[in-house]
């Protein structure tokens, strides 16, 4: 399964919340790909982005090539899940892989167990609700 977190500063620190002190699933690619440089610099700076990495996460510069399949990240039968606003096959890829769209909370939830994930229950065992 590959993950893409193409998001703004906010979703960057809720994704960061969530994976904060954990390590994504064997065999899952988690891919953040920050909005811009701006953000992508302040993200940065309030650590979000170390604990992304920490957590195995790929951070990526700020661009547009992973929505629209400039880089294209699945292969045939496998499944993405991303917070980009398109999930037109072939858009990240293979037109026989699946892509699904949600939250950047629910894409670093599902980073963790593996399997597409509500992410409220862990956020609310961080205390965050």
């Amino acid at each position: 399964m590959v993950l893409v977190l193409r998001v703004e500063l906010e979703d960057l620190a809720e994704a960061a919340a969530i994976l904060k002190g954990h390590k994504i699933k064997d065999g899952l690619q988690l891919i953040v790909v920050p909005t811009s440089s701006e953000i992508m610099a302040k993200a940065a700076s309030m650590g979000y982005l170390e604990t992304l990495a920490e957590a195995g996460a790929f951070i990526s510069s700020a661009t547009c090539d992973y929505c629209f399949g400039r880089n294209p990240i699945t292969a045939s039968g496998e499944t993405a899940i991303s917070t980009g606003t398109l999930n037109v096959a072939g858009r990240m890829g293979s037109t026989e892989s699946k892509i699904y769209l949600a939250s950047a909370a629910t894409v670093a939830a599902t980073a963790l167990k593996g399997e597409i994930t509500d992410p409220r229950e862990l956020i609310m065992e961080k205390g965050r609700i």
